[in-house]
């Protein structure tokens, strides 16, 4: 079937659209006669024109990335939004570009559609599109305030094996982030050194979020450990790093 014979759902818009088609109508009722006495689209009509849903209907034939991504920023339910994408996606030589994937799995993430957002990370990976470390850490904040931890840290260990995308300090201080916020702790350390084990160099504020979940484990000794090697990458502790550490040995 050609894309042109795929009816767009553009009754989703209607609401959008009705105050305006209504002018529109209101106006193409009401005729002007030009000089010779024949009839004429006034200024009012042809700015109203394209309003109306049958004229839209015509003239949204071929749709493309940019355009499509105008429509899913609006404010349509998740179902509406995936028929929308699926079926621009059938355009005859239209492929979806990165951005479009973005806006997408930014709704859903705020949805909390994350199985749609595993398929559709696999369907950027078929189609050749080359990923960047913004989207992922994007999803990874979403996992971390719908309390899923444990899915942050599998993205980002993902991130490389699977989708050929090299995470640097600042998905695994998001990581670290969520670890601590979402009470464990004791899997920061790991993800820290599994960092380090890549060579991939932390900063000040990675230093940080380890040495609290350091302290909220009662591993003073080797958050004291860890202090001292700070500046063997480049690191000087700043006056969060020592509040830190004070504020957990007066705990002890």
């Amino acid at each position: 079937m050609a894309f042109e014979d795929i009816p767009f759902p553009f009754h989703v818009l209607a609401p959008f659209f009705k105050l305006q088609k209504f002018s529109a109508e209101m106006v193409l009722s009401d005729r002007v006669l030009n000089t010779n006495g024949s009839e004429s689209e006034n200024e009012w009509e042809k700015m109203l024109k394209p309003f109306d849903l049958n004229e839209l209907r015509k003239s949204l034939v071929q749709i493309t990335p940019i355009q499509l991504c105008k429509l899913l920023e609006l404010p349509l339910d998740v179902p509406t939004s995936m028929e929308i994408f699926e079926l621009v996606g059938a355009q005859k030589g239209y492929w979806h570009s990165f951005d479009v994937y973005y806006v997408l799995i930014d709704k859903l993430g705020a949805a909390g559609e994350f199985k749609v957002i595993d398929r559709l990370l696999m369907q950027i990976m078929e189609e050749g599109i080359v990923f960047r470390e913004s989207l992922f850490i994007m999803i990874m904040k979403y996992y971390g305030r719908a309390g899923l931890p444990g899915q942050a840290t599998r993205l980002l260990l993902d991130m490389r094996g699977v989708y050929s995308c090299e995470p640097t300090f600042r998905s695994y201080n998001v990581v670290l982030d969520i670890l601590v916020a979402g009470n464990c702790p004791k899997v920061a350390p790991n993800v820290f050194y599994d960092m380090l084990s890549r060579g991939i160099s932390p900063n000040v504020y990675t230093f940080g979020v380890v040495l609290k979940a350091l302290c909220m484990v009662n591993e003073v000794d080797t958050a004291c450990s860890l202090l001292r090697d700070m500046t063997k990458h480049g690191c000087v502790p700043n006056s969060v790093v020592y509040q830190t550490l004070i504020h957990c040995t007066l705990q002890e």
